[in-house]
């Protein structure tokens, strides 16, 4: 619940605990996952020694639910406005006038007694003041027994459930939370809410740990809390709900995005703990078989200690553990992933991310993997300035190789016989690669290898080959044996091209390398070549960054005062910190990238997280490119069109060199254009993935979806019909759009039932409710495609195209 008063506001901090309140001396707070959840579910049974009557909770809530700024009301649930002539909408009422009437409130179970397991009734359960909240009677009867489901703005029923609204969707979440600890199987969150419990250990909804963590605890929930949790009080439980105490107890728990961390500190310990642990390092994959593995790493380090770690498979949280192995399940036959690992302690501080680990389950036919290499290969050569020295090798076999017998020497200055060379070790798993650093090159460089070494091997210059040997016979080669003195690859990064998969003792720097400026490391640690299949429809695929802001700015520049790195779990997608940027002052609203060379690629694809708060209807931010001579607006996202205030959004932007110049020195660029400071975009999880050959298959369209309250509506589009144009290679589209006095902009596209995108059409401005557009496809084959019609306000339809 985020609306205060500034009265309430200042007198908050004497709510936030400086060190663990005594109602949890006897609770283990170090504990994660379910034996935390046991440890507190015996807390709050234990404390909860009055058992309200049904009729008592009237008495209660006259005193637990007035009113921050009129003692003589109390606060409605799902309310949000007393002055606009409804008063079925009305956010307070006097605390005298309830019943059953038009216009009384009555006690709303949160919990619907009906999806109870069995009934809660009005005992129990049924009576747990916790739970039960005056609501306006006529909001109480439409909620009805309605699951709760994503959404945004006010309460309403939407998505097939019940949105609680902006206001009230933390309240509702830890009263889920609580009444899930508290009664177990009778009042599970699976059947409250509209969510998946996929990610968490128990019947946990991500929808309630969203909710736990966009909507901070009020005062509101505080006196609440604070009256049930002495017995001394007339009407008073006795117990507590441990999530209004400390939100970061649900992450803590059942994982999902960092709540709130009220008590800051550590298992109980005095003081606060602002320190984040130390990164996970040694990511490695075993017992790779068609659907799982075990994912291991090594130990992080904390100040006071590390509680638990998170997995992620590429983007997606996949949970937490306690230890410092994860078994993965559900994978498909012959993939490839990639996975990371991030560190968290007590309370709720995150380390950065473990360097990403990409492996590949084996094929169907339990042979491998499908990779189309014999041996392993050189993939990455940096040498930069200093000791900044790296060999990347990777291997496309098709199964896991041992690296014992292969080593890497070196040739000085082209001339006299090989190094005596370093000894690789361990395995490396298909899809794969392997770092070898300088142990004296700078941690841009370290963090990204596998293993670290001051041997003479890893000191080379430029002019001095480097061979990968397996046996004692050279299989691999970056530079020419005996070529003398000249340079070959001095200050610059070398990157096999994607296309080469097989070792040569030739070196051929033009055909097999891409060439990159001095220390430049972002491609360390992955190659596009690994997966082994070369790419969707021909192309290749790069990961050119990875962005999350966990240590720092990551190499962008930070545009000016309007512009900041700033630390609120709240406002970040993932972790603690995000960057801010707000107002209109140029290039100090925006956030500008390190620049890339990307002038290999034929598509660019940028996704990102963001939040918004107090963005006025119409006001936007951009994407802008630099194209190596000027900065190009690629995409603007418009609030009330493309996202909505206090919610989480992702954005996925495609820019093709067909329409832009792909330079050796892009940048990317983040810029709001709203009209005060108080207008802000929180950005989070900026990642660029560039491909190679034929553009990225999978639907190109540029694009933002609401995390939590996008649904595109397949009714809004009406009739759409599609037909052959008599005797032309062509198709029309014919359909009614909801445009009403406004303008918006269409996205028409065809793929083929194997997912290749084959047509794309894009109309901005249009005006005109009935549409009616040709689509060439002439240079199609005959069969059937999937046609997709997306708008920019959120409608989408598809249909079944059988081309002949």
């Amino acid at each position: 619940m985020k609306k205060i008063t500034l009265l309430v506001l200042l007198c908050l901090p004497t709510f936030l605990f400086a060190q663990t309140p005594s109602y949890y001396n006897n609770v283990n707070l170090s504990l994660t996952g379910t034996s935390l959840k046991n440890e507190l579910a015996t807390k709050i049974i234990s404390t909860h020694t009055r058992n309200l009557s049904y009729s008592q909770v009237w008495s209660s809530s006259k005193i637990t639910d007035l009113d921050p700024s009129n003692n003589a009301n109390v606060l409605l649930i799902y309310g949000y406005n007393d002055n606009d002539g409804d008063s079925k909408t009305d956010r307070s009422r006097s605390k005298n006038r309830n019943g059953g009437g038009s216009t009384d409130w009555n006690r709303e179970h949160t919990y619907a007694k009906s999806l109870g397991t069995p009934n809660l009734g009005t005992s129990g359960p049924g009576s747990d003041a916790h739970h039960l909240r005056p609501a306006d009677t006529r909001f109480n009867s439409t909620r009805n027994n309605h699951k709760f489901a994503s959404g945004s703005g006010n309460a309403k029923i939407t998505g097939g459930g019940w949105y609680p609204g902006d206001e009230w969707k933390g309240d509702v979440a830890r009263m889920m939370m609580y009444m899930y600890v508290r009664y177990g199987n009778r009042c599970l969150p699976t059947n409250v809410g509209i969510g998946s419990s996929s990610s968490t250990p128990d019947a946990m909804i991500s929808l309630f740990l969203q909710w736990n963590a966009q909507d901070p605890v009020s005062q509101f929930e505080i006196n609440r809390n604070t009256y049930h949790g002495s017995s001394s009080n007339q009407y008073a439980q006795g117990n507590r709900n441990p999530f209004i105490d400390n939100p970061a107890f649900a992450t803590q728990i059942w994982g999902g995005p960092q709540a709130e961390n009220l008590f800051n500190g550590s298992g109980g310990g005095s003081g606060t703990d602002t320190q984040d642990p130390t990164r996970p390092t040694g990511v490695v994959a075993s017992n790779i078989s068609q659907t799982s593995l075990t994912l291991n790493w090594s130990a992080s380090s904390d100040n006071f200690g590390v509680t638990g770690y998170r997995v992620y498979r590429g983007t997606s949280l996949l949970g937490s553990v306690s230890g410092t192995a994860a078994n993965i399940t559900g994978l498909s036959a012959g993939s490839t992933y990639s996975f990371r690992v991030r560190a968290f302690d007590a309370a709720g501080n995150l380390s950065s991310s473990s360097t990403t680990y990409y492996t590949r389950t084996l094929a169907s036919s339990g042979g491998g993997g499908g990779g189309s290499s014999s041996n392993l290969f050189i993939s990455e050569y940096v040498e930069g300035s200093s000791y900044n020295k790296a060999i990347e090798i990777a291997n496309t076999t098709g199964g896991s190789v041992s690296l014992s017998g292969y080593k890497l020497k070196k040739q000085s200055n082209g001339s006299g016989s090989w190094s005596s060379g370093f000894s690789l070790s361990g395995n490396l798993s298909s899809g794969d690669v392997y770092v070898v650093a300088n142990s004296n090159a700078s941690s841009g460089v370290t963090s990204s290898s596998d293993v670290t070494t001051s041997n003479s091997a890893l000191s080379f210059n430029g002019n001095d080959a480097v061979g990968l040997f397996k046996n004692g016979t050279l299989i691999d080669i970056v530079g020419n044996f005996n070529g003398g003195s000249s340079y070959f690859g001095k200050d610059m990064t070398l990157r096999r091209k994607s296309s080469v998969t097989s070792p040569s003792t030739t070196f051929n720097k033009t055909g097999e390398w891409d060439q990159f400026s001095s220390n430049t490391f972002n491609g360390l640690g992955s190659h596009s070549g690994t997966s082994g299949g070369g790419g969707n429809g021909g192309g290749s695929t790069t990961v050119l960054f990875d962005h999350s802001f966990e240590s720092g700015w990551d190499g962008w520049q930070d545009g000016g005062s309007d512009c900041y790195r700033i630390r609120s779990s709240s406002k970040a997608y993932d972790g603690s910190y995000s960057i801010r940027i707000r107002d209109n002052s140029g290039t100090g609203s925006a956030m500008t990238s390190q620049s890339y060379n990307v002038s290999s690629y034929s598509n660019l694809e940028v996704k990102f997280n963001f939040y918004s708060y107090s963005m006025e209807n119409n006001e936007d931010f951009w994407l802008r490119f630099y194209d190596g001579s000027t900065w190009r607006t690629v995409k603007r996202f418009v609030r009330g069109t493309d996202f909505n205030n206090n919610a989480f959004s992702q954005g996925t932007v495609n820019i093709s060199s067909s329409a832009y110049n792909f330079p050796s020195n892009a940048k990317f660029r983040f810029q709001c254009d709203a009209s005060s400071n108080a207008d802000i975009i929180y950005m989070d999880n900026i990642k660029v993935t560039a491909t190679s050959g034929s553009s990225k298959t999978e639907n190109p369209i540029d694009s933002v979806v609401e995390l939590l309250s996008f649904n595109a509506d397949e009714d809004l589009i009406e009739d759409l019909i599609v037909y052959h144009k008599p005797y032309q290679r062509s198709i029309n589209v014919k359909t009614e759009l909801d445009i009403e006095d406004s303008s918006i902009d269409v996205h028409i596209t065809l793929v083929t039932i194997q997912g290749k995108m084959v047509s794309q059409t894009r109309l901005t401005d249009v005006r005109t409710e009935f549409f009616d557009k040709d689509i060439d496809v002439s240079e199609l084959s005959k069969g059937i495609y999937f046609l997709t019609i997306v708008t920019s306000n959120g409608e989408k339809q598809m249909k079944k195209v059988l081309i002949n």
